[in-house]
């Protein structure tokens, strides 16, 4: 029993004595390259979420902690461009730290490119003024633009509503929006040439008037699509309608209106206000002919209100002869014309009336042969001869 733990510490001693005079040698510690990496997302398509780097180290590399850098910056960036990305490792089993380690540039490039805008109404020549709209199908993109034909860009006007043209016009515009290319530029160019109204462009009524005795205006009035200028109506150049039978050149001047010129002296035509029909002929009574005393003659005519003008030496009567009244004392051979005059109504046709007196004749009572003598022998009315 005492010689074996001899034994065993004896060689427990020699074990010893021979580790302690050995040599042990190990690897030294490698330094991270960026070649032992692997490195993911350096392309990206901006959609507006900001997405790291992603970098793994090889098999059998460094597995150290690893801090990745965008141009200096730890965050990653929220905007299209290139950056420049570095990166840190910490010192791990079998290697040292590493710092400034290039892993390439991240490019971040746009999600494709906005819609360019349309517009509406499309451009062209109008007579009126127009509200332009303008879109784009890029959902959520603004839409700048100019209205001096200049190019525009994202510091030009946000287009809201709509743009009124009221006058020659050149709008150009394009589509922004974040994580896109810009949309190609939009370009509508717009003519504002209102129209000059013509005689043509409207409705002219009441140029052939009855006469009334009451002034009538003619009425003029646009077609459908035409200047609804305030219409300004001139007989013979006076603006009130006219108050006797008569021909009236017809002008009229037109006011400036949406999509219209003012117009001055367009013709209408001619007004023709004509007599409300023909005055009754005058009737004589007693009628014209032949009288053997003194006649009073009365004038009228059917006209209700009509006047009647009368001569008796056989001239023409106009409205300057006498008018009649009462009656005319015809005492003697007599001609007696008239006329029939009623405002608003031709002039009546010429009565003519011929009257002659003859007295009656008083006979000769010494004349036995005369027809008034009583005692003519004759006379188929004496009773001395009847029988």
């Amino acid at each position: 029993m005492k010689r074996t733990i001899t034994t065993f510490i004896t060689a427990v001693i020699m074990c010893c004595t021979a580790c302690y005079n050995s040599t042990v040698t190990l690897d030294p510690p490698e330094d991270p390259i960026a070649d032992d990496f692997y490195f993911e997302g350096l392309e990206q398509i901006w959609d507006g979420n900001p997405k790291e780097i992603i970098i793994v180290p090889k098999p059998g590399k460094s597995i150290g902690y690893i801090t990745v850098f965008y141009n200096g910056d730890i965050f990653p960036p929220s905007a299209i461009g290139s950056y420049s990305v570095t990166f840190n490792i910490t010192a791990a089993p079998g290697f040292y730290a590493a710092e400034d380690l290039s892993a390439g540039i991240l490019e971040i490039v746009p999600f494709g490119k906005a819609a360019t805008p349309t517009i509406d109404p499309p451009q062209g020549i109008y007579t009126v003024t127009q509200q332009v709209v303008i879109s784009t199908e890029t959902a959520g993109a603004v839409i700048h633009f100019t209205i001096d034909g200049s190019t525009p860009t994202v510091n030009n006007a946000v287009f809201k509503d709509h743009i009124i043209v009221d006058n020659d016009m050149i709008i150009k515009a394009i589509a922004v929006k974040e994580g896109m290319i810009d949309s190609d530029i939009l370009e509508a160019g717009y003519i504002i040439k209102p129209e000059d109204p013509v005689v043509g462009d409207f409705i002219i009524d009441g140029l052939e008037q009855l006469w009334d005795g009451n002034p009538k205006q003619v009425t003029i009035t646009p077609k459908e699509g035409k200047s609804t200028g305030q219409i300004t109506v001139f007989y013979n150049g006076n603006t009130n309608p006219p108050a006797a039978i008569g021909s009236y050149p017809i002008t009229f001047n037109v006011a400036a209106a949406a999509g219209f010129n003012a117009a001055e002296s367009l013709s209408a035509g001619v007004l023709e206000i004509k007599p409300y029909g023909k005055a009754a002929t005058p009737v004589a009574n007693p009628e014209a002919g032949e009288y053997t005393e003194t006649q009073q003659v009365t004038l009228t005519s059917e006209t209700a209100g009509a006047a009647i003008h009368y001569t008796i030496d056989g001239s023409t009567p106009t409205v300057e002869s006498p008018e009649f009244i009462g009656s005319i004392i015809v005492d003697s051979g007599m001609t007696i014309k008239a006329i029939a005059v009623k405002e608003g109504m031709t002039d009546s046709d010429i009565l003519e009336a011929v009257f002659t007196i003859n007295p009656a004749d008083p006979g000769d009572p010494d004349d036995p042969d005369d027809p008034d003598n009583p005692d003519d022998p004759d006379d188929p009315d004496d009773p001395d001869l009847i029988g």
